[in-house]
């Protein structure tokens, strides 16, 4: 039994000119660095009796273990079962959230890289709390390797988050994909 490895690193780019783990995060230099283990808040749902989470794994002997930090993030969920969302996330999908402090007003590109096995295992939603940007759907390209992605899904247009002021922010990720089983 195979389970998708779905890991995330965000990293976000301005034409403006420190990890702290589980803690917030600063903006230096026009550029923000977040590895995923590292978010503010994780809040699991629960839908009817399945729970649906985010786990940490570092597993050096898995294929997938090329990442960088301590570790990297999968969703899952507590039945085992490959899961999409696709309607209301914000209300049922794990939530990932990193509070960034932006010393810069302006906008911002979004990266992230993950792992997946399949394009039913590719996805999430992403946003930025207070920032006016809308939520995008993100989905990886490349399969059974690490990708980067920084656009949404169907359109060539890199992802942005505006940021109109200096100050604390929100980013917030939604699981779209669950765990992938073959």
């Amino acid at each position: 039994m195979k389970f998708c490895r779905w890991a995330l690193h965000l990293c976000f780019f301005s034409f403006f000119g420190t990890q702290i783990c589980f803690s917030q995060v600063s903006e230096l230099n026009g550029t923000v660095r977040i590895e995923a283990e590292n978010y503010s808040e994780l809040t699991p749902r629960t839908n009817g009796v399945v729970e649906y989470n985010w786990a940490i794994l570092a597993d050096p002997l898995d294929a997938t273990s090329a990442f960088s930090g301590v570790g990297y993030l999968q969703a899952t969920t507590s039945d085992g079962i490959s899961t999409t969302i696709e309607t209301s996330w914000e209300a049922t999908s794990p939530r990932l959230d990193y509070t960034i402090r932006f010393k810069n007003a302006g906008t911002y590109y979004v990266w992230f890289r993950g792992y997946a096995t399949s394009a039913t295992s590719a996805g999430i939603y992403l946003g930025m709390a207070g920032s006016g940007s809308p939520t995008v759907r993100m989905d990886l390209q490349q399969l059974n390797d690490w990708a980067w992605c920084n656009t949404p899904t169907g359109s060539a247009t890199p992802v942005v988050v505006n940021v109109s002021a200096p100050g604390e922010y929100t980013l917030q990720i939604w699981m779209r994909d669950s765990v992938f089983v073959s």
